[in-house]
């Protein structure tokens, strides 16, 4: 049978879905949270004050104080196999010298004689922490972030199955930081134009929003996103579609300047001549591909006209470094 404290976990994170706060800042205020358990402890209300411990873990996992309440709190819903794990954690992360270390050890000690006292063994979670803590680094190690086997999967299993550890702290940091590097390395070969599989493209946004799930979110994340993904739909051909994200792309981040050029082109590529040429006046006056466009639009209105700006262009115009 499921423990509460799994059940619990899940309650809160919502099954983890994509997009939720994960671990660090993003889930609360740990000190906000570790009050509001202390309150409902207080209260004699042990299992709502669990959900607000285990929220306070997961924003700050090296809180020991979230641990402990954690612990008492669960032993007090008879939840004994979870309490113990919990009293095993601030031991393990409390130096000896902490206030109150003896006292502490003796709860864990009670918890685990009492725990032996059920009799029926419970489910042993320690085998499944080990080999998914290891997953995580080895697909970490491979830059594999995302998708079945990867590093964000391996996190959200630790987080949903009720892992309890500081180390959490550390590995989402690390996930975090990952995340970010990966979508901005996409992105810099996308602005250089350098060709990017379109694959690679759509993988910015997840990447991105892992990074909010893990921390602050970075605050060039949703222009890059949108200028990404603008760039995908170019390619699948789907122009409009590009359109509107590279329109999304420029309110969320003005200086995506190559952001302006491509949406002239995607409104290009959906058959409005026209219309790709005032915006690129608008946007691109100095550009010379907006003088070619032009130029183009003109011969085929009228051929003459054409044939005298393309002269214009060609002979009378200078470009530095045309020498």
């Amino acid at each position: 049978m499921r423990s509460s404290a799994l059940v619990l976990a899940l309650c809160f994170l919502g099954g983890a879905a994509a997009g939720q706060p994960l671990v660090g800042p993003s889930v609360g205020s740990a000190d906000a949270l570790l009050a509001e358990g202390n309150r409902l402890y207080a209260e004699k209300a042990f299992a709502e004050a669990s959900v607000q411990y285990l929220a306070a873990t997961r924003a700050q996992p090296g809180l020991l104080d979230a641990y402990l309440g954690y612990a008492r709190s669960q032993l007090q819903v008879d939840d004994v196999a979870v309490a113990c794990a919990a009293y095993r954690t601030w031991l393990k992360a409390a130096p000896p010298t902490t206030l109150n270390y003896d006292k502490v050890r003796g709860e864990s000690e009670g918890c685990e004689k009492r725990k032996a006292g059920q009799g029926a063994a419970s489910a042993d979670t320690g085998a499944t922490f080990v080999t998914l803590k290891a997953r995580f680094f080895t697909s970490l190690e491979k830059k594999a972030l995302l998708g079945e086997g990867g590093a964000e999967e391996a996190l959200r299993a630790l987080v949903v199955t009720g892992y309890l550890g500081v180390d959490l702290g550390d590995m989402a940091q690390k996930l975090r930081a990952a995340a970010v590097a990966q979508a901005d390395t996409v992105t810099q070969k996308a602005l250089a134009r350098t060709p990017v599989p379109a694959g690679q493209l759509r993988e910015v946004r997840p990447l991105y929003v892992l990074a909010g799930e893990l921390g602050e979110p970075a605050a060039s994340a949703p222009g890059r996103s949108a200028f990404t993904e603008g760039l995908a739909e170019l390619q699948a051909g789907d122009p409009r579609k590009a359109e509107a994200l590279f329109s999304e792309a420029l309110e969320a981040d003005a200086s995506l300047a190559q952001a302006r050029f491509l949406r002239a082109l995607s409104t290009f590529r959906a058959g409005d001549q026209d219309a790709a040429l005032a915006v690129l006046e608008r946007d691109l006056p100095s550009d010379p591909r907006t003088a070619v466009l032009r130029v183009a639009r003109s011969a085929a209105r009228s051929p003459a006209e054409g044939a005298a700006q393309l002269e214009e262009l060609l002979f009378r115009t200078r470009y530095q470094g045309g020498r």
